[in-house]
């Protein structure tokens, strides 16, 4: 049996990304001031890949069974299956990227943080089957919050890629 939610410690909460001032020069447009899509093009297919990502979270499990049995249907949240089609997700689709990131608008400007509050409330509450929040997907997330965030510190992000 999958015990009940841990306190997560990552490195993602500590070394929040500062999206204000790279990324090229702005012209005003929304997609250029807007953090998360920002982000969005920091995060790359070859770290996706190296991260092993979409099979890490492929394979968590609950205290009911595999991740996967529910997030496929319509009414949750639907993990993308397959690598290609997870990483087209969370680059491209606000909330996919946003159920795994999120913006920290209490600093100025605003940063970007792994959205680690939404698995600790979903890994404990009382309407989901509880797991334990030190688990392969979690590690995958913290690795690829790391990499985009070299690539933003390194203005090497490339342009937004959500589509809405």
């Amino acid at each position: 049996m999958v015990v009940g939610a841990v306190a997560c410690t990552t490195t993602t909460q500590s070394q929040p990304t500062n999206l204000g001032g790279s990324n090229g020069s702005s012209n005003g447009s929304s997609e250029e001031t807007d953090p998360l899509a920002l982000w969005s093009g920091c995060i790359t297919s070859a770290d996706f890949a190296l991260t092993n990502f979409a099979a890490a979270w492929d394979g968590l499990e609950t205290s009911e069974g595999f991740c996967k049995q529910c997030h496929v249907s319509p009414g949750s949240f639907q993990l993308p299956v397959g690598e290609n089609n997870f990483f087209a997700a969370i680059t491209t689709n606000r909330a996919v990227l946003g159920q795994f990131f999120r913006v920290d608008n209490s600093t100025t400007p605003a940063q970007i943080v792994v959205n680690v509050g939404t698995f600790q409330a979903v890994a404990s509450g009382p309407s989901h089957p509880r797991f334990d929040l030190d688990n392969a997907g979690m590690t995958a997330l913290d690795q690829l919050y790391q990499l985009a965030l070299n690539h933003q510190q390194a203005d090497q992000c490339g342009p937004p890629t959500l589509d809405n």
